[in-house]
């Protein structure tokens, strides 16, 4: 096809985790190098970290970078929405991908939702974590919103509710376009092309549709990141981005008495800034990976 939301991209390989289904991820990098996974943020997949991958192999150390489509993304959408996309299920989906893969730790690096599955992560496996990065999510629940924010929990459901589509190709070259420069456009919209799906010529929805997407909120928001907060023992860099989020959250024991924690503010950036601003993204990861490689983030 002639869109460019629809050109060929690398597809990922994949593993069978318990229960018999299948994660798909993409590998990249030097294998033996140190090692970084990438979770993605829901309705999103693998490649939405290419430009900042990109970034990283082109102005910074040799890494081995792994990214997983979790659960109902990407290639990996065998799952209905009755399969158990709760945040424990889905860190252990990313400890048997390190299992398999023969990893024995990881910085682990969570956008959005992903940012939940990486703050799980590391405190269930923390054996396995050298250190964790949380990108506009994760330290909060959606739950925190309310009632400052979201009067109800409904309303806060309905906010969470994605447009149903279908979106014209004008639709989506807007939003991404608005990103970045015209030249880096190209870079964006590979990185989002398994995203969407075109259900006729130039009309695309979301692969994850509506269900399935809904049935991610649900989990997500039954998930409480306080205690894991409370509990961690590994160096975790919380990045703020939105203006808009309940500041109550960061006032929070958790924030100011944990050595561990690091909070740091992007102004001017929006959710969407693995995309937006990949070289921010890409520079935070290797200024991570040197201070564990030199001890001093411990």
């Amino acid at each position: 096809m002639n869109s460019p939301l629809t050109r060929d991209a690398q597809m990922p390989e994949s593993i069978t985790v318990t229960g018999g289904d299948r994660i798909f991820y993409t590998r990249s990098g030097t294998v033996g190098s140190p090692t970084i996974l990438l979770l993605h943020g829901l309705s999103q997949q693998s490649h939405y970290w290419n430009p900042a991958v990109e970034y990283l192999a082109a102005h910074h150390r040799k890494l081995d970078v792994v990214a997983l489509d979790q659960r109902g993304h990407g290639q990996s959408l065998g799952f209905t929405s009755n399969a158990d996309f709760s945040i424990d299920r889905l860190a252990l989906d990313a400890l048997e991908v390190l299992d398999a893969l023969g990893i024995d730790r990881a910085l682990v690096i969570g956008h959005s939702w992903g940012a939940s599955v990486a703050l799980r992560f590391s405190v269930l496996f923390p054996d396995r974590t050298t250190a964790s990065i949380l990108i506009d999510g994760g330290a909060f629940n959606p739950t925190d919103m309310i009632p400052e924010i979201f009067p109800t929990i409904n309303d806060l459901r309905e906010a969470l509710r994605p447009p149903s589509g279908p979106f014209s190709e004008a639709d989506l070259m807007g939003y991404y376009g608005s990103l970045t420069h015209q030249d880096d456009l190209s870079a964006i919209l590979s990185a989002i092309s398994r995203t969407y799906r075109e259900i006729s010529p130039g009309q695309f929805v979301t692969s994850i549709g509506i269900e399935r997407h809904m049935a991610v909120v649900e989990c997500l928001m039954d998930y409480t990141p306080r205690p894991d907060l409370a509990a961690i023992s590994r160096p975790l860099v919380v990045v703020r981005c939105e203006e808009g989020q309940n500041p109550r959250i960061w006032q929070l024991p958790e924030f100011k008495d944990n050595s561990y924690i690091r909070v740091i503010n992007w102004y001017g950036c929006i959710h969407d800034v693995p995309l937006q601003r990949p070289a921010m993204v890409a520079s935070l990861i290797a200024q991570v990976v040197a201070l564990e490689q030199e001890d001093n983030l411990d």
